[in-house]
């Protein structure tokens, strides 16, 4: 079953973009504690058309601050998704301060966003071998819930919807029900009509090397060398999070 739908992209190498002088020693009003890490601040900026990045689509940002040194640590860009669970947004770039590498400090601005926030993260339809990475270090760690996620419309899944009788919808639900290791597919939304899109999830785990996420069932590949727009792909497939856990 071919799922492959995230880019695998060359790494960035370390751009600093968050080390702006006029930010330096100073912290702007709203910054709040992470809860558990004291030294840690977030801030979450946009929402209501307060800023729209032109070539990211970006919608929010949300930041993490070294409250000790008054400085911020990086970002975690975020756009509107219509994606099934509630408060879901999809990453559109991360950044972390070349100073802060290294110390899990990207893992933490997740956590901000699924729980503290409440957000359900997508991960972006492009990925660096870094962003891979913290996707399975996420995938680790103890109420932080990664799982796949797959689509259809509903007149390729459900029989009542094909009007026409031309999906293989009975193969597909198969297919589905495979890929979630259950007898019968468990949709994550209930479709109105037939272009409606439905989503299925589906268990993941490290792949060989531990170097990114793989369907668990049938060790299928989420990853693709092909940009979304150019991919000869079957399905529409990603990765999302949320925090389930204490």
């Amino acid at each position: 079953m071919k799922i492959q739908e995230i880019q695998r992209t060359p790494s960035e190498g370390p751009v600093d973009k968050t080390d702006d002088p006029s930010t330096m020693a100073k912290l702007p009003a709203g910054v709040k504690p992470v809860p558990g890490a004291p030294n840690l601040g977030y801030q979450l900026d946009g929402g209501s058309g307060q800023m729209q990045t032109m070539f990211t689509g970006a919608s929010h940002k949300l930041w993490l601050y070294d409250l000790e040194q008054k400085a911020p640590i990086g970002w975690l860009a975020l756009r509107d998704i219509a994606f099934p669970l509630p408060r879901s947004m999809q990453v559109a770039n991360a950044q972390i301060r070349d100073a802060y590498r290294g110390r899990g400090l990207g893992q933490s601005l997740y956590g901000v966003a699924t729980k503290v926030l409440g957000m359900t993260i997508v991960a972006d339809e492009t990925q660096t071998p870094e962003a891979r990475r913290l996707w399975t270090n996420l995938h680790d760690i103890p109420g932080v819930s990664i799982r796949g996620w797959i689509n259809f419309m509903a007149q390729d899944v459900y029989p009542e919807f094909d009007q026409y009788q031309m999906a293989d919808t009975k193969g597909n639900q198969r297919r589905i029900a495979r890929l979630q290791g259950l007898p019968t597919p468990r949709p994550i939304n209930r479709p109105r009509d037939q272009f409606d899109f439905v989503y299925f999830d589906f268990p993941v785990q490290s792949g060989p090397g531990g170097q990114e996420l793989q369907a668990a069932e049938k060790f299928a590949a989420i990853y693709t060398r092909y940009h979304p727009e150019d991919n000869p792909r079957t399905y529409d497939v990603g990765l999302y999070a949320r925090w389930t856990g204490q």
